[in-house]
């Protein structure tokens, strides 16, 4: 894999496109009266939408040349994470009685995802430059 420079506004646009649609999509499985069909239609934007532009997002932080080792474990580890969630969220939607945890899980989600965006736009970020006294 060629290393790359990913810029931080092409990864701060993408993060800001995907987290509200994601917000939507699952903010119907967290009411009292949401059901099964709430739930699998929250599984199907994940698996179709949001797993291929995370994919795609996940890819272009790795190919970056700007992300170190102690980071880019970090970032893995995130998105690990938010790949065991997913794959776990898609299997609570087939659960006729699994609102609860699945509502549950999809509040760490969404918190597993605001700190993957959180952490690759601060390690994108350039540093501070120093400022000399002469």
């Amino acid at each position: 894999m060629t290393p790359s420079t990913v810029t931080l506004r092409e990864i701060e646009e993408a993060h800001h496109k995907l987290l509200p649609r994601l917000r939507r999509a699952l903010q119907p499985t967290c009411t009292p009266t949401s059901g099964v069909w709430d739930r699998l239609s929250a599984a199907r934007f994940l698996t179709q939408e949001f797993a291929p532009a995370f994919r795609a997002d996940r890819d272009a932080v790795a190919r970056s040349d700007q992300v170190a080792p102690p980071d880019a474990d970090c970032l893995w580890a995130l998105a690990e994470l938010l790949d065991f969630q997913q794959a776990s969220l898609a299997n609570l939607a087939r659960i006729p009685q699994g609102g609860c945890a699945f509502a549950e899980l999809v509040g760490k989600f969404e918190r597993a995802y605001e700190a993957w965006c959180a952490e690759v736009e601060a390690v994108l970020r350039p540093a501070p430059t120093a400022v000399g006294h002469g």
